[in-house]
């Protein structure tokens, strides 16, 4: 798969300690479709090239993240606040944005 737009976030478990980092994509609709979002399983690979990172996960996919792709559109900002919210009403932790830097 290759996103759109992704972000690394990192799972964070109730205690405070990390269970892993994810990718976060999106994916623009057009006009008769929206925009989408995907949360994969936990980052189990990571191979980093000049102008992108594949990331392999605990469930076998592989996701193709162009580095110039990365961030969020406002739609994902809004599902992954609505995610951390309903999260942390179920005492489940949350998932924290990683930065640029750190996840490059």
């Amino acid at each position: 798969m290759t996103p759109d737009t992704w972000i690394l976030v990192k799972v964070q478990n109730e205690s405070g300690l990390s269970d892993g980092k994810k990718v976060y994509c999106g994916n623009y609709g057009g006009y008769l479709n929206g925009d989408s979002w995907r949360l994969s399983s936990i980052i189990v690979e990571t191979e980093k090239l000049e102008d992108k990172t594949i990331f392999t996960t605990a469930s076998g996919n592989q996701y193709t993240c162009f580095h110039s792709c990365y961030g969020m559109s406002s739609y994902q900002e809004r599902v992954l606040d609505n995610f951390n919210h309903e999260l942390e009403n179920e005492k489940l932790g949350k998932l924290i944005p990683v930065s640029k830097e750190e996840a490059i």
